[in-house]
């Protein structure tokens, strides 16, 4: 159903500069795991505010999950978004 165009800017809410600096040292993993999240997702997923929801969720759990351990997930309270393009 032909090529679309996702464009996402975010910032991750972060309790203090500790979960920061944890979060940074693994930021290539998340960054990767974050893009393929989004290459999956399809410009219906998105549409309405509930889709941007449900987003927000799964982008959590997945910086939670990769920018940490299995014992210790990274401590992001939020992801907040700062731009959102969807052609």
């Amino acid at each position: 159903d032909g090529m679309h165009y996702l464009r996402i800017g975010l910032t991750l809410k972060l309790p203090d500069q500790k979960a920061q600096a944890e979060l940074t040292e693994r930021m290539p993993e998340v960054r990767s795991h974050i893009l393929m999240l989004l290459s999956a997702k399809r410009p219906d997923d998105l549409a309405g505010i509930d889709g941007k929801r449900e987003l927000a969720k799964e982008l959590l759990e997945t910086v939670q999950k990769t920018g940490g351990s299995p014992d210790s997930p990274a401590r992001v309270q939020e992801v907040l978004f700062t731009e959102f393009v969807v052609q």
